[in-house]
């Protein structure tokens, strides 16, 4: 609560000046006298403020000044709760939304180990099975060499034996076209 009166020793404090010029003062009519019941000369606060142009907080009592400062305190931290459990709702949300795409990327990883283990099983199966082959190779070279050499000996003596056919269809055919055209019609 703010005061309407002080004495001349605490309107002195208050202006920064002497006792004597707060009297002066007085005398001149600057500064209005206030009206208590208490003994002493008392200024108006308001008066005191007006003639030497002090702000409108100037003499007020400190527990006025800490209950205002206790107020705006009290206004700057209900504020300041606010905001905080606002960013706690936002942090909240955002922690939700990247637990979800954490949960998204450790599905998608549990797939992509999952094919990459098959593909490596399918890789290792080819592994072994061309291995196996290529030890197999070599004896499969020889026995394909040796049915080479099989087949090709077996094509020279058909050739060779359709050859001779064919020699031989050429004397018949020479034979017959050397007879006379009546003992071919008559067989």
């Amino acid at each position: 609560m703010e005061r309407r009166h002080v004495t001349l020793a605490e309107a002195a404090a208050i202006a920064g000046t002497s006792l004597d010029t707060i009297r002066r003062r007085l005398r001149k009519g600057e500064l209005e006298k206030a009206q208590t019941n208490q003994r002493g000369i008392f200024v108006d606060l308001a008066s005191l403020r007006a003639a030497f142009e002090l702000p409108d907080d100037a003499g007020q009592d400190e527990s006025a000044k800490t209950a205002e400062i206790e107020t705006a305190l009290k206004a700057a931290i209900k504020g300041l709760e606010k905001k905080l459990s606002e960013m706690r709702l936002a942090q909240a949300q955002t922690d939700l939304k990247h637990r979800d795409q954490v949960a998204g990327l450790e599905t998608s990883l549990a797939v992509a180990s999952a094919l990459a283990e098959q593909r490596q099983a399918e890789i290792e199966r080819l592994h072994s099975t061309l291995t196996a082959s290529a030890q197999q190779l070599p004896s499969m070279e020889v026995r394909l060499a040796a049915l080479q050499d099989e087949h090709v000996s077996e094509l020279r003596a058909l050739q060779s034996r359709m050859e001779a056919e064919a020699a031989q269809a050429r004397d018949e055919l020479a034979a017959w076209k050397a007879r006379p055209w009546w003992r071919r019609l008559a067989g």
